[in-house]
């Protein structure tokens, strides 16, 4: 029963999507794009919004934004470090 449920749930996502052209669906604002990175980068990430993002999104955008995210990371975990050290 709970897979027909999930069956049908994707099946309907699915709809939702192809009934809207690709051509009038708006690309995601920069703030969408990061706030998508920021939310996948710590796991939380709601059903519709990965959706949205896989409709809506580029893959290049979300791959820029994400290795930002991690050079941030990285300079921030190591100005720690040094500054602790020293």
């Amino acid at each position: 029963m709970l897979i027909d449920i999930g069956v049908a749930s994707l099946e309907e996502n699915n709809k939702v999507v192809d009934e809207v052209a690709e051509d009038e669906l708006p690309p995601l604002s920069l703030w969408e794009v990061i706030g998508g990175v920021l939310a996948m980068a710590i796991g939380v990430r709601s059903k519709e919004r990965r959706i949205r993002d896989f409709s809506r999104g580029k893959f290049i955008h979300f791959a820029i934004a994400g290795l930002i995210l991690a050079l941030l990371f990285i300079l921030t975990v190591a100005s720690v470090v040094v500054f602790t050290l020293s």
